[in-house]
């Protein structure tokens, strides 16, 4: 295969990368999350919010879900942060 053998010589590179970024994460709480928050699956009834389409739904931190709202949605980096802030109550 093409480069293969150039991505397994990356291994050792792209370990330590995850557990240095495991060290620099903030232990969170576990939580029941969507996982799969597009603007398409956000429902506006004009009074409320619905969540639909639960099919990736399962246990992981809320950072997933706040992460995919901000990418999904387009958000710049001034967004994304009050975003963040709104949701901590604090600027995170």
């Amino acid at each position: 295969d093409e480069g293969g053998s150039r991505k397994k010589d990356q291994l050792p590179r792209y370990l330590s990368l995850a557990d240095e970024l495991e060290r620099a994460q903030k232990l969170l709480p576990i939580v029941f999350g969507h996982n799969d928050l597009l603007p398409a699956n956000i429902l506006d009834d004009g009074q409320r919010l619905w969540l639909i389409d639960f099919e990736y739904a399962g246990f992981n931190t809320a950072m997933f879900d706040l992460a995919g709202v901000a990418s999904n949605a387009g958000m710049s980096d001034d967004e994304s942060f009050a975003f963040m802030t709104a949701y901590f109550m604090k600027e995170p």
